[in-house]
Formats: C-alpha cells, sequence, structure tokens
C-alpha cells in the first residue's frame, strides 16, 4: 500500500506539472491554425507537386489533406484507379500527404509540447531531426519523381477559399480542436505514468541497464527509454526532468531521445499500417508506402544517433 501511495504521488505531481505546459501551448498553437496559418501554406502543393513532375491533378489531394489524411488518400487511390497515376506516381503522391501532416502536427503538437516540455535547447534538437525526416522525404520524392517527364500544368483552374467563419467562431473552432489531444492525453499520459514509475519501484527496469549503459546511457536514464516506446510525452517529459535537474548532459539526453525515436517507430508504423495505410490505399501500395517512410525516418534518425554518439 504505501508502495502504491508513493507511485500515486509521484504520477500526480507529474501529470500536473507537464499539463501545466502543454494545455496553454497547445490551445494558442490552434486557435493560430483556425485563424487561417495553414492557408498561407497551401500554395505550395502547386509548387511541390510541379517540381516533383507529378501530375496537375495531386496537387488536389495534397491540399484536401490540410484538412483531413483520409480525405487526400481516398483522392489519390481515385486518380490511381482512373489510371490518371501509375503506380509510381501514386506512391510518391501518397507520399506527398505526410508534408501537411508533418506541417499541421509541427505547430499544433510539436512546437507547443517540445519547446513546452523539453525548453529552447533539448527542443530545438528534437524539432531538428523531425524537419530532417521531412526534408528527406521531399528530396526523395523530387528526385525520383524527376526522373520521368515533366507534366502539363496548361488550363489548371486556380480555386481560392473562402474564409465564412467569424473571430468567435474561429476562437471556439480552436479550444474544441484542443479537447481532443488533450482528452486522449488526459487518460494515456496517467496511465502510462503509473505503470512506468511502478515498473522502475519495483525494479523492472534493471535488465536494460547493461544494453543501454553501452550506448553511454546511465541506468536512471532507463525509464524514458522504455516509457517513450509507449508514449513519446511521457518519455520526453521524463528526459526533460532528468535534463534540467542536471542528472543529464546535453549529449546523453539526445541519445536517450534519439534511441527512444527508434524504438517507437515500427510502435508507430503499426499502429497505422492497418488503420490508415492498408485501409486507404489497399495491401499492395499500402505497404510500399509503409516501408519507404519507415526507411526514410529510421535513416535520418539512425544517422543522427550516430553522429551524436561519434561526436560526443
Amino acid at each position: 500500500m504505501d508502495l502504491l501511495l508513493q507511485v500515486l504521488i509521484q504520477v500526480v505531481d507529474f501529470v500536473v506539472t507537464i499539463f501545466l505546459r502543454i494545455i496553454p501551448a497547445l490551445i494558442l498553437c490552434n486557435i493560430l491554425l483556425e485563424m487561417g496559418l495553414m492557408r498561407w501554406l497551401m500554395p505550395l502543393g502547386r509548387v511541390f507537386t510541379r517540381a516533383a513532375h507529378l501530375p496537375a491533378e495531386v496537387s488536389v489531394p495534397f491540399i484536401a489533406s490540410f484538412g483531413s489524411g483520409y480525405v487526400g488518400g481516398a483522392m489519390i487511390v481515385d486518380l490511381h484507379e482512373k489510371k490518371i497515376l501509375n503506380e509510381r506516381q501514386a506512391l510518391l503522391a501518397a507520399m506527398t500527404l505526410s508534408i501537411p501532416v508533418f506541417l499541421k502536427e509541427f505547430i499544433s503538437i510539436f512546437l507547443p509540447i517540445a519547446i513546452s516540455v523539453l525548453g529552447w535547447v533539448l527542443g530545438s534538437f528534437y524539432l531538428g531531426v523531425r524537419i530532417l525526416v521531412i526534408i528527406a522525404k521531399v528530396l526523395v520524392i523530387i528526385f525520383w519523381g524527376r526522373k520521368s517527364t515533366a507534366s502539363s500544368w496548361a488550363g489548371i483552374e486556380k480555386k481560392e477559399n473562402k474564409e465564412t467563419k467569424s473571430l468567435k467562431e474561429k476562437l471556439i473552432s480552436g479550444l474544441k480542436s484542443s479537447l481532443k489531444p488533450l482528452k486522449r492525453m488526459a487518460i494515456t499520459i496517467p496511465v502510462a505514468a503509473f505503470f512506468i514509475f511502478l515498473s522502475k519501484e519495483l525494479g523492472l527496469f534493471d535488465h536494460s541497464i547493461m544494453v543501454l549503459e553501452n550506448l553511454g546511457i546511465p541506468s536512471y536514464a532507463v525509464p524514458p527509454v522504455v516509457s517513450y516506446m509507449a508514449s513519446p510525452l511521457l518519455g520526453l517529459s521524463m528526459l526533460a526532468a532528468l535534463y534540467h535537474q542536471g542528472n543529464l548532459v546535453l549529449a546523453e539526453a539526445l541519445i536517450i531521445m534519439l534511441l527512444g525515436s527508434l524504438l517507437h517507430l515500427p510502435v508507430i508504423m503499426l499502429r497505422f499500417t492497418a488503420t490508415y495505410y492498408l485501409g486507404v490505399y489497399g495491401p499492395r501500395l499500402g505497404f510500399k508506402i509503409v516501408s519507404l517512410s519507415f526507411a526514410i525516418s529510421a535513416f535520418v534518425q539512425g544517422l543522427c544517433l550516430l553522429l551524436v554518439i561519434v561526436l560526443q
């Protein structure tokens, strides 16, 4: 009973501290999105798809995916079935949808959470790795796409989005957009934190210490690495606590962060493979998209981890 009470006190203290940072940052960024921040980025759809020698029709699902990745994916499947896109073009077009998703998540999730939880220094490194991954995907799409001849863009009509929401409606929409992730985190973070803290008190992380110490990670940093696999936010929060308390130097914190990201990659891929990639694109094309996306992300994060280990 004393052990459970001790763990519960740790969980409450941890959760209150984290949510006091996350809630205002998350609400502010979602309100900015509702104010039209993403609309300024939509013209990139035409520029990017043209640079990758993709047909003009691809810009429509690219822009639509700013609202919903499922809608953009369904449009690409439709273009593929109508033979407007061959399989290689459909694969590249599907990869382009990760860019609007990244931009939305960067503004609404990564930026407010990374900076508020990790601080400016460590948070900037975290965001930098995320940016490197999306840059690598962009370069792969452009270089692979330009192996084919450029598609014609003649006669494509330009459509402008009409803004109809009032300021009050935008503020309400921004608050509502923040509620969904906050509701999810209000359940997952305390539950995950409870089991992580309980496991730590019971000594269940002891078996992982030898492996991680070979990478220069101290034993008390094992919980952030393990918890990152289940919940990146929980892992980053634990990492931030150790780093800001002076238990970790910057190089050690970066190794933990990158190692946790690599271990989380298979988890996140498996989580969305059935629900999104295979469900929207079908087994053949969906598997190719997952494999290519996983390979690029793993390569960039693995290279960054290797560089930090070598240079520390």
